[in-house]
């Protein structure tokens, strides 16, 4: 997350909080943009990274018209010594767009040139065809 807007950030004494806002890009099923407003927080003893925060993806799943999601309830955790990410998305709330829903299992494959993190997606979309997307 190069570029990142970095709002506040104070040691702590596990380490560090920070509180920041960036946006990504996705490509493949989803395409579009993630606004993301994360706090950090980084356990040095632990060697644990772990984000949460709130989160608004604007773009289009597998195709369809354009959709706006809402999470407040991701979560992503990195492992500092052996360098493995993972976490979850759940973008379950539409923001005036047709009814979709995204249940995600998030995993780090690396970082680019630039030394952003990079990551897949793998999970469950839904748009409703009725307006209303449920399980």
């Amino acid at each position: 997350m190069d570029g990142a807007l970095v709002h506040s950030e104070q040691q702590t004494p596990a380490g560090l909080t920070r509180i920041s806002t960036a946006v990504v890009e996705l490509e493949g099923d989803l395409h579009g943009r993630v606004l993301y407003q994360v706090t950090t927080r980084i356990d040095s003893a632990r060697r644990k990274l772990t984000n949460t925060g709130r989160q608004v993806y604007s773009g289009t799943i597998a195709g369809s018209g354009p959709v706006m999601l809402y999470d407040d309830s991701f979560v992503f955790e990195a492992n500092l010594a052996s360098g493995s990410e993972h976490g979850q998305v759940h973008l379950v709330r539409h923001l005036g767009s047709p009814a979709a829903r995204c249940e995600l299992q998030v995993s780090g494959t690396g970082k680019d040139a630039q030394g952003n993190p990079m990551f897949t997606y793998e999970g469950d979309c839904l748009i409703a065809s009725n307006g209303v997307a449920d399980h």
